[in-house]
């Protein structure tokens, strides 16, 4: 995938969430798709998954399959909304609204490298996860304020770069706020050791500290 390409979803959304790199082992026909679609910084998750040269439809057609990141991070996104919270809700959310580009699209789920790790020698690896990307998704952050920004590892090494993003240092509880935006550091959606109910609280976390920064 080019390094032009950074996710799903828009800009304007209110609901960010920022990974390091997708998944996946074949790159060739994500890319080909991205490219038929327009090639631009944001696809839309379904009309990509759908289309023909990529043609990995099990998440966005039925039975629906929940795809395991995406799952615990629209887990965050229900708690924090207070929405009803069931597999088949998930599920229809999954293949209708993530990542959607529409006018009432709101979520934005981006990654700070464009393909995935296992995809790349050491030496490309460097050259795409740059300093001026970061620095085009923390202008982005800055230019939409969206409510919050998730961003999903905890990992030590990464933590200067999430600080670049939102412009500041994490307090003890992984958030900082700037602006109209609360940001979140969390363990990585697939993290063994982690529950549901505590991805749920850390939607709970997060809506009480954007009610508190209102």
């Amino acid at each position: 995938m080019s390094e032009g390409w950074y996710g799903y979803g828009r800009w304007e959304a209110p609901f960010w969430f920022i990974g390091i790199e997708p998944g996946g082992k074949n790159a060739e026909a994500p890319m080909l798709a991205w490219q038929e679609l327009g090639g631009g910084e944001l696809l839309d998750c379904r009309k990509h998954h759908l289309h023909p040269k990529f043609g990995y439809t099990r998440f966005q057609t039925p039975p629906f399959a929940l795809q395991p990141t995406w799952r615990r991070l629209m887990l965050l996104l229900f708690a924090f909304e207070k929405r009803d919270i069931s597999t088949e809700r998930l599920k229809q959310y999954q293949a209708e609204r993530w990542g959607s580009r529409s006018e009432t699209g709101e979520t934005c789920v981006i990654e700070v490298s464009p393909t995935a790790s296992q995809q790349q020698s050491k030496n490309v690896q460097q050259s795409l996860f740059t300093i001026p990307r970061i620095e085009h998704v923390r202008e982005m952050v800055e230019k939409h304020q969206p409510t919050f920004v998730v961003l999903y590892s905890s990992a030590k090494r990464l933590l200067p770069t999430w600080e670049r993003i939102a412009g500041r240092s994490f307090d003890s509880d992984n958030m900082t706020v700037s602006g109209r935006t609360v940001f979140i550091v969390t363990p990585h959606p697939v993290a063994f050791r982690y529950t549901d109910e505590e991805w749920i609280q850390f939607g709970v976390r997060l809506r009480n500290r954007c009610q508190s920064n209102s």
